[in-house]
């Protein structure tokens, strides 16, 4: 969430220095029409300018509050994040990230790997509570119970191809959570 909402910010300066370096007119002496609250997650964190149609929203506080640093040199507002991880992309197959983030992205994927542990455990009972019955039934209901046995056993095989891709992620967040330790 926090890179999406970097990368929106990022974009928001960016498009306001084009409009800036399209009009090619200095901003001083243009009346600020009003004024608009600049909002993140529902915190104010600042008051926007509007010029002639334009927000323009102040780049050191939105940049803090996503926790970018904030530099200025010869005439250019410089970015960078200070917990970025660099991994090698080929050993653990994602992008350079927040240690927090891979540690929540880690935590949420532990807990859909339970959940998904848990599902297929109770399709295996549905399946075998739909045998033992299909075992027991008139041949009037079989198809329907067959059909339903695998149904339970496509929704297994879908649960189990979702577990190996989430261990799968695990593993690679491990590598770069332990590659980040060094």
């Amino acid at each position: 969430m926090k890179k999406a909402l970097t990368l929106c910010l990022l974009i928001l300066l960016l498009s306001s220095t084009a409009v800036i370096y399209a009009d090619s007119k200095s901003l001083i002496g243009r009346t600020i029409k009003s004024e608009a609250a600049v909002t993140l997650n529902g915190k104010d964190i600042g008051q926007a300018l509007i010029i002639d149609g334009v927000s323009y929203a102040p780049v050191r506080v939105i940049a803090e509050a996503s926790g970018l640093e904030v530099g200025y040199k010869k005439g250019e507002v410089i970015l960078t994040t200070e917990t970025d991880v660099t991994i090698d992309k080929q050993a653990a197959d994602i992008e350079p990230v927040s240690i927090e983030a891979m540690q929540k992205e880690k935590k949420r994927l532990e807990i859909e790997s339970q959940t998904l542990s848990n599902y297929i455990n109770d399709a295996d009972k549905v399946i075998a509570i739909h045998k033992d019955a299909l075992s027991k039934v008139d041949d009037t209901l079989k198809e329907t119970y067959e059909e339903m046995i695998d149904k339970a056993e496509e929704e297994k095989a879908g649960y189990q191809r979702r577990l190996a891709e989430i261990e799968s992620r695990l593993a690679k967040i491990e590598v770069a959570l332990s590659a980040s330790n060094k």
